[in-house]
């Protein structure tokens, strides 16, 4: 690459490394439930807790690229460029796999457990409405399915796991494009 293109480079990537989302917990909670963003290279996930002590984990990305595990530059280019097809992925973590997810947690925050519960429903639901899509990426530890929005850089996993959040309670402020999470007081 000449030394002007990269150097046009320069800027864009000083801008998404210094991108970061904060978190911040909603402040009446009357249940509380814990729930943890995960983050995996460029995605993030979010871990639902359940009734057991364990938690369902969510992922959303783009199908051929995180369901299929179809890494070539032509599925990078298409997923970033384009809306594509979508993936929802799911994983049933038992109570004692929690805490050795602590060095995937980027945050954990409080909110209350009946949105968690309706969340996790919502998604459940999605899920089993696919199932016929089902398949397993033993790299990612998920199983997928397909999901009815399609996938683009605005629509990504980590914007995604920021509506989540919202949909928790929680304020989520920032440009959520890679998974820079922190977390504020809740106000």
């Amino acid at each position: 690459m000449p030394f002007g293109r990269l150097a046009a480079c320069v800027p864009l990537l000083s801008l998404l490394a210094s991108c970061t989302t904060t978190i911040r917990p909603p402040v009446a909670v009357n249940d509380p439930a814990r729930v943890l963003v995960l983050t995996h290279g460029i995605s993030s996930s979010l871990v639902l807790p359940d009734e057991r002590g364990g938690g369902v984990r969510f992922a959303y990305g783009d199908w051929r690229y995180y369901a299929l595990g179809q890494t070539g530059l032509c599925e990078t280019l298409a997923a970033v460029l384009w809306p594509t097809r979508a993936a929802l992925g799911r994983q049933v973590i038992e109570p004692a796999m929690i805490e050795r997810l602590s060095h995937e947690v980027a945050v954990a925050i409080v909110v209350d457990r009946k949105a968690v519960d309706g969340l996790r429903a919502r998604l459940e639901a999605i899920f089993f409405q696919a199932i016929d899509s089902w398949v397993y990426n033993p790299g990612h530890r998920l199983e997928f399915v397909t999901h009815p929005q399609p996938y683009s850089l605005r629509n990504n996993s980590n914007r995604q796991v920021a509506r989540w959040l919202r949909e928790l309670g929680a304020e989520v402020s920032g440009v959520p494009l890679l998974p820079k999470w922190i977390e504020a007081p809740a106000r």
